[in-house]
């Protein structure tokens, strides 16, 4: 794994341990390129939440410069984080 996707992949995990997060959209140009849901079972734990991430982390880090990561909280709020500042 390279160090932009390291870095991605530490943020996403930051912001989801910040509170409910069900599903991760990344968006390009307001177009959904990746949709993941993030049910986190009892025997999955550690594994079931990072395999996602990573996935996320890695489209982010593919389509570089303009994405942005919306998180979809339990009670339906979106908290957007935006990685158009991560350098290539």
């Amino acid at each position: 794994m390279n160090e932009k996707t390291k870095d991605i992949l530490d943020r996403l995990k930051d912001l989801v341990h910040e509170g409910n997060i069900r599903r991760v959209l990344v968006k390009k140009d307001g177009e959904t390129i990746v949709n993941v849901p993030l049910t986190v079972g009892v025997v999955g734990g550690v594994l079931a939440l990072n395999a996602p991430l990573l996935l996320v982390a890695t489209a982010v880090a593919t389509f570089g410069f303009g994405c942005t990561v919306e998180l979809v909280k339990d009670d339906g709020d979106i908290v957007e984080a935006d990685f158009t500042e991560v350098k290539e």
